[in-house]
């Protein structure tokens, strides 16, 4: 279902995301992890155990979706890249 994902991003022009990424803090410690994120966007797709960051997320002005949700339903979420060319899907 990931691969799914990520061809269906692709195809509406998104760009290529940071796979378990990791959120450094204002220190620079890292606080939180994503299963995808874009560091540029400031978007992040959490798994149902990353949820427990999404606080730290929110509080360092990041956009956060469970994953499961993008996955099941993923034109809902293609808008979001600020790309509104999402003809493909």
């Amino acid at each position: 279902s990931m691969h799914a994902l990520l061809d269906t991003l692709k195809n509406a022009n998104w760009p290529v995301p940071e796979a378990g990424y990791e959120l450094a803090g204002t220190d620079g410690e890292i606080v939180g992890s994503a299963e995808l994120a874009w560091e540029g966007l400031k978007m992040a797709f959490l798994t149902e155990e990353e949820q427990k960051f999404e606080q730290l997320f929110l509080r360092l002005k990041w956009q956060v979706f469970p994953l499961h949700e993008v996955v099941t339903n993923p034109q809902n979420y293609l808008g979001l890249n600020g790309n509104n060319n999402n003809s493909s899907i």
